[in-house]
């Protein structure tokens, strides 16, 4: 009797393992996500000029905290916002990890209101990243998700001086 209810449960087990170690791997590479969108802000702050050479570096930098997942399709976009004296946010210049411009420069950008004041200067970090499903099941789920985007953007305000500049973006 114990071997019956052993084999009808067995496989419910199974799916309920396999099923949270695939939700600790993507919560972990979430938290990635979030560390390396804040830290390439962060360091962007902190400077007070920055070329393409500095920009193409903060790719590594977000490289470096995915260890030890990979980074395959990983997308970074850095954007230097420039806030008027009448609280009009403009890009002041962008940079993607592809080599292109993401934004164009002058255009009027949306910030989150909490992030409004005259006379100050924005650095918009935006990384995303697909995530491949390691225990995809196709004949189990329903569905025919085999990975999923993660993503997240900061908004970090200049630490040093008024503007942070970019000299070739």
């Amino acid at each position: 009797m114990g071997a019956v209810e052993f084999a009808l449960l067995m496989p419910l087990l199974i799916f309920v393992y396999l099923v949270s170690f695939e939700l600790t791997i993507g919560l972990s590479v979430n938290k990635k996500v979030t560390n390396a969108a804040s830290a390439v802000a962060d360091l962007v702050t902190r400077q007070t000029a920055v070329d393409k050479t500095y920009l193409a570096s903060m790719d590594d930098v977000a490289q470096a905290i995915f260890v030890p997942y990979g980074t395959s399709g990983l997308d970074l976009k850095i954007t230097g916002i420039k806030i008027d004296s009448s609280n009009k946010a403009t890009v002041a210049w962008s940079w993607e990890n592809n080599g292109t411009a993401p934004y164009s420069v002058g255009n009027t950008i949306t910030v989150p209101s909490s992030m409004l004041s005259a006379d100050t200067f924005l650095v918009h970090a935006e990384l995303t990243i697909p995530h491949e499903l390691l225990m995809y099941l196709p004949n189990m789920s329903g569905s025919e998700i085999k990975s999923i985007t993660l993503g997240k953007d900061f908004y970090y305000r200049q630490r040093v001086g008024t503007e942070i500049t970019c000299s070739d973006c």
